[in-house]
């Protein structure tokens, strides 16, 4: 496992991933917002998404990600 660190309200946050692929660049213009079909467990944390041949993209939304259980204990 590898980790990626961000920082989120001054604290530094420590994500555990299990690889990084390639590094890759996408025109602002093919961002697209989470289609309904997205499974809801991803719209959750996510903050849109782009298509990739075939395949989606999910771009993770940190805020959302590190306040997912906040915002569950709160609903």
């Amino acid at each position: 496992n590898m980790s990626i660190v961000v920082e989120y309200n001054g604290e530094p946050y420590s994500l555990l991933i299990d690889s990084v692929g390639d590094v890759m660049s996408f025109p602002v213009e093919s961002f697209e917002r989470n289609p309904v079909t997205l499974d809801q467990r991803w719209q959750e944390v996510s903050e849109g998404i782009f298509r990739l041949d075939g395949e989606l993209l999910v771009v993770l939304e940190v805020d959302k990600l590190l306040n997912f259980g906040q915002n569950v204990a709160a609903a």
